[in-house]
């Protein structure tokens, strides 16, 4: 079978494309990395995240190339090396059992793509690609170091708001926008990249999120820039996740559904923020 390390996912999509509805004797499986990567480890420190990746992608090729060498001759199909560390097989033979001792020697795990749709096959990889995305985020030393210069340089005071509700965050954005430049994006690959692009100010971050919870998007923020001037919102009655935020550095909280005035205070009253406020000015 064909080894892909280039441009894999335009060449997987492009594979299925070909094969089309009729799937019949083909099958797909994808192998991830037994141990799981810690996300934590990953990006602690900050400077070793390329080093990581690029081991991660090692791991990938070699296992790929074993792969290959257990595939029979002729095998139609293809190895896809996925940045991260995830291979991708799409073969017209099931090669499961053949592939089942290789995973044990390279110490990951295969599961079956059950559905060879390209909507099904992106859906499943799409929470790994969007981890990788944030690593790659993450590593732009350039930019993360610039962090801090560049968000002393905005004319206007910017806030980003992280939620993945389309009520709340177009809510903030109209009462912001009369003063402030205002980011909203709905999740975490999205907050993540959109911190390292505009540098903002102050961070409106809900606690509840799809792919990673405000905690873990905190933490993100924090571990590559200590000036991360985060106010937290919730729903939840509970105190215990206000504590746990506190605990990681957020400056201030609010509770959903957000009152016009203690946001508006909140938002003015965060580090470096009052000189952009009407009263400020």
């Amino acid at each position: 079978m064909k080894l892909v390390k280039k441009n894999p996912e335009a060449s997987l999509n492009k594979l299925i494309t070909t094969i089309g509805v009729d799937t019949t004797g083909w099958h797909g499986f994808i192998f991830e990395p037994a141990n799981k990567v810690n996300h934590e480890k990953m990006i602690t420190p900050v400077h070793h995240i390329n080093g990581k990746l690029h081991k991660l992608n090692k791991q990938a090729e070699a296992l790929a190339e074993a792969l290959g060498k257990k595939s029979p001759p002729m095998t139609e199909g293809a190895i896809f090396v996925m940045p991260g560390g995830i291979v991708v097989v799409i073969a017209r033979a099931d090669l499961y059992n053949a592939f089942v001792d290789i995973c044990a020697k390279h110490d990951v795990e295969v599961r079956r793509l059950n559905d060879l749709e390209a909507d099904k096959v992106a859906e499943v990889l799409r929470p790994w690609q969007d981890r990788m995305a944030i690593y790659e985020a993450i590593a732009d030393a350039d930019k993360v170091k610039s962090i801090e210069f560049r968000r002393n340089r905005h004319r206007n005071g910017t806030v980003l708001v992280v939620d993945n509700d389309h009520f709340t965050g177009t809510y903030v954005s109209t009462l912001l926008k009369s003063e402030y430049d205002v980011i909203v994006v709905r999740d975490g690959r999205e907050a993540i990249e959109s911190y390292v692009k505009y540098a903002p100010h102050v961070v409106l971050l809900d606690i509840h999120m799809p792919d990673m919870d405000g905690h873990e998007i905190l933490f993100t923020l924090r571990a590559m820039d200590s000036g991360t001037a985060a106010i937290i919102v919730t729903g939840d009655a509970d105190d215990d996740q206000i504590f746990a935020a506190a605990r990681e550095g957020a400056i201030a909280f609010l509770r959903k559904p957000l009152a016009k005035d203690k946001l508006l205070k909140t938002i003015a009253e965060a580090p470096g923020m009052k000189k952009f406020s009407s009263a400020g000015k």
